[in-house]
């Protein structure tokens, strides 16, 4: 009697099935056909909508979703050859691939294939959202490297051909010219002053604290370094630092996603212009891309291997990042708070909640002089900025759906006059507008509804560029669908949990308060790829690398 072969084991793969099959029926042949054979034709149809001057701005918002079906849907045969490339060029709604497509007569197969990756994906996804891929072999030799130098040499050449056609006066801006002035009063005076940033009369007001000093404090060193090249040098150390990190995007995806997901990270890296356009601008948004990442790669690394240095260091660069962005003042504690929960959900004991105390005591240490600092001259606790309670005021108008506008900043002038220039007293007025913006809106539930659609959809919809294209939007919504997906993914994942424990003040922090600018979120944007990468990887059939017992030292 012959005996039947063992079973596959439990993974998160599952092989393509061949058009005959998915032809034939089955249970999910009818639910999940229809829909997708819908979206199959949603580029035509846009197409045709936008030369009739209709307006198809639901097709815009399901764009992305119909481009994240295609583009998941990689890996096997020629069958994703066949129909993913047509399938996402359709999306720019291209007259000229429609033609080709009615030439080549691809709709006469192109239906199948979507009924094909119908019935194969909804079943792969479900698959890894129960059992993660099985462990991928480690990622070693002459392939990682030249990778790794292909993907840093991209970067790098990306970056260094928006420095050199950077104007200095473009990469200086508005905000850059008050870190300026900060950084001269530093080096001329050693007082941390300059033009107050919301007077808007032309006469001077002194500014002490409505910014954090870690970006002054950097182009001071700029100028002792260069003289007069200060701007250039600091331009071209933050070009350096954005294309440098593409590895540590690289070694963040691979430790939560597997090699696959990291690669496929720094691809999307590559691919978003919005990351090299702003690396070379004198804004505290261009230094703090390649610090989130080291932050996020020291926390990973201390995680895994429990060592009291790791955690020490991460604490610090915490701080620093801190001290240069203040609204990821949070997110140290809230990862401490992940890591001891997960601690007690593997039964690990106190002695594993030692490392996130030593990063908060890092973190603290090294906040604590602009604490002091900052108590000694206003004879108050000012924990970050004297702008907080505009933010919060601005970015809760029902007026101007959390717009900073003229208006803002003309009363925002009148405040700091009538208090006598006294910013600290100023702030807490505007906290106080603050206060009751927010409760008209919690009375308004309609009002309260608009303003929160009008922040979200500037962050799902604008990217931050200096010339937004068709295609750059897309990707923009793309990244952030698939980023959705993998999240849902790693829902088991320690690693993954650490990543939004940290983001998520941030984005929290960006959306209650502060006026909605993509610029404001664009340092978050490099984590989103790691989620975005594990998802097209694992539905692209590369195993995953489910993360090891991380080490039960102190």
């Amino acid at each position: 009697m012959t005996q039947a072969p063992p079973a596959a084991p439990m993974t998160g793969g599952l092989t393509e099935p061949p058009l005959a099959a998915a032809a034939g029926g089955g249970r999910w042949w009818w639910p999940a056909c229809l829909p997708l054979l819908l979206l199959a034709g949603l580029p035509s149809a846009r197409f045709l909508l936008f030369a009739a001057n209709q307006d198809a701005g639901w097709l815009e918002r399901i764009t992305p979703f119909l481009a994240l079906l295609m583009a998941l849907a990689v890996g096997r045969g020629d069958a994703t050859r066949r129909w993913l490339m047509p399938g996402i060029l359709s999306l720019a709604g291209w007259p000229w691939v429609l033609l080709f497509a009615a030439v080549a007569r691809l709709p006469l197969w192109w239906a199948g294939e979507v009924v094909a990756a119908a019935e194969w994906l909804p079943r792969r996804a479900l698959r890894l959202l129960r059992c993660p891929p099985a462990p991928a072999q480690p990622w070693a030799g002459p392939t990682r490297t030249a990778v790794l130098w292909g993907l840093l040499l991209a970067a790098l050449a990306a970056n260094a051909a928006v420095f050199l056609n950077s104007r200095e006066a473009a990469i200086i801006g508005i905000d850059g010219q008050w870190y300026l002035q900060a950084s001269e009063s530093l080096l001329a005076r050693g007082t941390f002053e300059a033009k107050h940033p919301l007077v808007t009369d032309g006469r001077p007001a002194p500014s002490r604290a409505t910014r954090m000093p870690g970006y002054p404090l950097f182009l001071a060193g700029a100028r002792l370094a260069a003289g007069r090249h200060q701007v250039r040098l600091a331009a071209a150390l933050q070009s350096l630092a954005n294309a440098a990190a593409v590895l540590l995007l690289v070694a963040i995806g691979q430790a939560v996603g597997g090699p696959a997901a990291g690669v496929v990270a720094g691809i999307l890296f590559l691919l978003y212009p919005p990351l090299h356009l702003g690396a070379p601008r004198l804004l505290t948004e261009s230094p703090a891309v390649p610090l989130h990442l080291l932050t996020i790669y020291l926390l990973l690394r201390a995680y895994r291997t429990g060592a009291g240095r790791w955690w020490a260091a991460a604490g610090a660069m915490a701080a620093v990042v801190t001290l240069i962005r203040p609204n990821a003042f949070l997110s140290p504690f809230l990862v401490a708070l992940t890591v001891a929960w997960w601690a007690r959900r593997e039964g690990r004991g106190w002695r594993a909640l030692r490392g996130p105390a030593v990063m908060l005591g890092a973190f603290l240490l090294l906040m604590a002089p602009w604490w002091v600092r900052n108590a000694l001259l206003f004879h108050r606790f000012v924990p970050l900025t004297t702008l907080g309670g505009f933010h919060a005021w601005g970015g809760n108008d029902p007026r101007t759906f959390g717009l900073h506008t003229d208006h803002h900043y003309r009363e925002a002038t009148r405040v700091l006059r009538q208090c006598g220039g006294n910013e600290v007293a100023a702030d807490r007025e505007m906290a106080r507008w603050a206060r009751e913006a927010l409760r008209a809106n919690l009375r308004r539930p309609p009002a309260l509804a608009r303003l929160c659609r009008a922040k979200l959809e500037r962050l799902v919809l604008e990217p931050e560029s200096e010339s937004l294209n068709r295609w750059v939007v897309l990707l923009h919504r793309f990244v952030l669908a698939a980023a959705l997906v993998g999240a849902l993914f790693l829902w088991r994942s320690a690693r993954s949990a650490i990543l939004v424990a940290f983001a998520a003040p941030i984005l929290l922090v960006h959306l209650a308060t502060y006026g909605m600018e993509a610029r404001y979120l664009l340092p978050l944007l490099p984590l989103a790829l790691v989620w975005a990468g594990t998802a097209l990887a694992w539905l692209g059939g590369a195993g995953g690398a489910p993360e090891p017992a991380p080490s039960r030292k102190g």
